[in-house]
């Protein structure tokens, strides 16, 4: 509300900006067609090794983005002040996942999105897993205030919830090992390739990374599925209070 002009860059405290970054993504409204929001992109760094193996692990690669889908984080956006106004700002009620509200709002509005990856910033995870998990906490609580990806926190509990009773079962089944495992793999198998692929990028003790991903995979889960619930009560309380 306090700044004057046309387009507005958004990043987030504790992020590091690339040295083009804001010229990356003035080039981007200088296109014939201009957009009225650009995603930028982000990518993982820390001090430690927890640090970076946290953040390599929960941090995507540029494969994973689709560019016509991405919802961008405001870790690196740009937008104008009409589709900003128009789409009713940063929703001040909510604590997190304030970002992806607005996105959706400014689709809703039909505004138009391009996807910059050149504009990136730099960002490091908690310096350890409770403080990964807290965080994690309350993304899930945001998407529970929001309404945000029922299907995708049920597809969780489900994953979690089969693989407890598979747990249950294996010591009376032994054959069960091999399926659990393999299911095991296939649900690791992004976050992994997330650290194999920017082994170079991470430097020494990539291998111990990969080795810790189940638990920081299994960490952050956690963390979302005990969130996510608390957020929904606030939201069906919030309710009740306005009716």
């Amino acid at each position: 509300e306090a700044a004057r002009h046309d387009l507005l860059f958004v990043t987030d405290a504790g992020t590091r900006l690339d040295a083009q970054w804001s010229a990356r993504m003035w080039e981007a409204f200088e296109a014939p067609n201009p957009p009225d929001v650009v995603s930028g992109f982000f990518r993982p760094t820390g001090s430690t090794f927890l640090e970076r193996a946290i953040a390599f692990v929960a941090t995507p690669r540029l494969a994973e983005i689709s560019p016509e889908a991405v919802l961008p984080s405001s870790r690196s956006v740009g937008f104008t002040r009409e589709a900003w106004s128009t789409a009713g700002g940063y929703p001040e009620w909510l604590d997190y996942g304030e970002d992806l509200v607005f996105d959706l709002a400014l689709r809703d509005t039909g505004r138009t999105f391009a996807f910059t990856p050149d504009a990136w910033v730099t960002w490091s995870a908690r310096p350890h897993l409770p403080g990964f998990m807290t965080q994690y906490f309350r993304y899930a609580r945001g998407d529970g205030k929001a309404g945000l990806w029922p299907r995708r926190h049920a597809a969780r509990y489900a994953a979690y919830g089969a693989g407890t009773a598979l747990l249950v079962l294996l010591p009376r089944n032994r054959s069960l090992a091999a399926p659990l495992a393999l299911a095991g793999a296939w649900y690791l198998r992004t976050t992994w390739m997330r650290v194999l692929m920017r082994r170079a990028e991470f430097g020494p003790g990539w291998m111990r990374a990969l080795a810790l991903a189940p638990v920081i995979v299994a960490a952050g889960d956690v963390a979302k599925m005990v969130g996510y619930p608390v957020g929904v009560i606030w939201r069906l309380r919030r309710a009740g209070r306005a009716d």
